[in-house]
């Protein structure tokens, strides 16, 4: 099982020009600070920075167009991971470049890669993913704003769909990775299979109602009634048409502002290229510059060089919006363009309909001329070769439910089960959960907690998921990061046990950053305090050099190349 420690998180803003380093090098990291110090989002920031989605920022934050740069250990091994919007760029610890991506999916198979986990899930539309951040990272993330709600609630933008009691039986040790992989082939054959006896059926249907119809006699068709068709297909295909041209119009202009954009872009970075060539001339020269090609003398004064720094740092931070902008445009040029190939897909089949009735084709001749190439031949073989195939695949779901039957080892999920419900019971106890608060009797159990119980519920189940991941599971143990404990009015005694129930009973060896109101209390001594004062901004202007220098050495052969 691979560990994971965070060691430090730095933060940059190009447009306040403000940085702030944090330390998290500690077994035990308590983050204490009042509602709106910025607290909330420097927990939410650890996470976020690997890749996971967060639902709820505070506005002044997105309004600071923050960068983040996590250092963090894989069992022992150093990583930095840099976030900059939707991408994420990972770097080993000299500063070499591994990957960078927008995609959450190849983040997460970029990651699992390195942790060394396989274990896949289905998506919502029955593709093979590996197991998305969101749950891999589940059960040791407890977020202020969706955290509280149920258990493993704290990302969102997942991507899997009822994907949580597969995760949690996975971290449990109880789900292995030949089982899962065999439980989601049985899945996609009995999808399968469903399909292959629909189809059957509507062939049935089908030749049920020719034979019906043939044998009344004759196939009449009414003419009227196929020119009223035709007619229709014709005025179709021209509003189809008119949508085309619409389409086709709002195109052209997207690829303008594109163009546009790009152009921006392109002289941004001349831009900062030249004025940093610029700057170091600049230091390179005396009081006194003198032009190269026209002599004239101009001063060269620290103002005049500090001019040209917040110039570069202007047109950084202007980039960074322009890129976004052009991401936009770029996701609103793939919705047009979808769009519009579906209008080309209708028109292409009214015209191939209309192609047919042009050449004085009616339904009766249709009718006939299947007759003749033996329509019922032509069915019946078709439903033969389904049916055959479905026969095909009942085989194999037979033995993909033997193969489950001998990798699913019932004994070990019952001891698991057991230990799971002797740990609740316990940390129900603890936490002096009243009864009124039914425990979920299984891992995969509903957490119903009632008021200021519902919080310590939360609590006592994480804990003791983390009991059973720490003994029994082969994925990874990540940082413990949990934020505002303090729900649902808790008094101040029930809040000081409950945050010292935290703290002790973490697993051994293990990290825990615990972000607690500034007027809670806890008796653990072996902790590394940060205090966030109130009404002082979190990033600081004096840190903001020193970020950036690090920040910038690490995109100085990516970003602004």
């Amino acid at each position: 099982m691979k560990k994971i420690k965070f060691i430090q998180i730095q933060f940059l803003s190009y447009r306040e020009k403000r940085g702030l380093t944090i330390n998290l090098d500690y077994h035990v990291v308590i983050i204490k600070g009042a509602n709106g110090s910025g607290k909330s989002s420097l927990i939410k920031s650890l996470y976020y920075s690997l890749g996971t989605e967060i639902e709820v920022w505070p506005q002044r934050w997105l309004d600071a167009n923050i960068i983040y740069l996590l250092k963090f250990k894989i069992d022992g091994i150093t990583y930095q991971s840099l976030r900059i919007g939707n991408e994420i760029i990972l770097y080993n610890c000299d500063g070499s470049f591994r990957f960078r991506s927008k995609n959450s999916w190849e983040v997460s198979d970029k990651l699992t890669e390195l942790l060394g986990i396989e274990f896949q899930m289905l998506d919502n539309e029955n593709n093979v993913r590996v197991i998305p951040l969101g749950f891999l990272f589940a059960p040791f993330y407890i977020d202020q704003d969706r955290g509280w709600n149920s258990v493993w609630n704290s990302f969102y933008k997942i991507g899997i769909p009822n994907g949580k009691s597969t995760a949690q039986l996975y971290h449990a040790g109880i789900y292995t990775d030949s089982y899962n992989n065999a439980k989601n082939r049985l899945i996609l054959i009995k999808k399968e299979i469903k399909e292959c006896t629909r189809s059957i059926e509507l062939i049935k249907t089908f030749i049920r109602q020719l034979k019906k119809q043939f044998d009344k006699g004759s196939i009449n068709y009414d003419i009227n009634k196929f020119n009223a068709e035709k007619k229709e297909l014709v005025e179709k295909s021209e509003e189809l048409k008119k949508l085309q041209k619409k389409h086709l119009n709002e195109l052209s202009e997207l690829y303008n502002q594109k163009i546009s954009l790009e152009f921006q872009l392109q002289q941004l970075d001349n831009n900062i290229s030249e004025i940093e060539k610029d700057y170091l001339f600049a230091l390179q020269q005396r009081n006194i510059l003198i032009c190269p090609i026209c002599q004239s003398k101009v001063e060269n004064s620290e103002v005049g060089r500090y001019e040209m720094l917040l110039d570069i740092d202007q047109s950084k931070d202007l980039r960074l919006n322009l890129q976004s902008n052009l991401d936009d445009l770029n996701r609103k040029i793939d919705a047009v363009e979808n769009k519009t190939q579906v209008v080309v897909e209708k028109i292409v089949a009214i015209q191939n309909l209309l192609a047919i009735k042009r050449e004085n084709y009616s339904f009766e001749d249709v009718i006939e001329s299947l007759v003749n190439q033996k329509l019922h031949d032509v069915i019946d073989m078709q439903r033969n070769k389904l049916m055959e195939e479905k026969n095909k695949k009942i085989l194999l779901e037979h033995s993909l439910n033997e193969s489950l039957s001998r990798l699913n080892n019932k004994e070990k999920q019952k001891n698991i089960e057991e230990k799971f419900s002797n740990s609740i019971n316990k940390a129900y106890i603890a936490l002096s959960i009243p009864n009124s608060n039914p425990k979920p009797n299984k891992i995969t159990g509903v957490v119903k907690g009632v008021g200021s119980a519902a919080p310590r519920c939360i609590i006592a189940y994480n804990y003791s998921m983390l009991e059973i991941i720490n003994g029994n599971s082969r994925a990874l143990f990540a940082p413990i990061v949990i934020d505002s404990p303090r729900q649902s009015s808790i008094d101040a005694e029930t809040m000081k046990k409950m945050n010292n129930y935290i703290i002790k009973n973490k697993p051994v060896d293990s990290q825990l950053i615990l972000g607690i109101n500034k007027d809670d209390e806890f008796d653990a001594t072996n902790c590394h305090l940060i205090e966030i004062e109130s009404n002082i901004p979190l990033l600081k202007e004096e840190e903001y050099q020193g970020v950036k220098k690090n920040i910038e050495k690490l995109l100085s052969n990516s970003f602004f190349k």
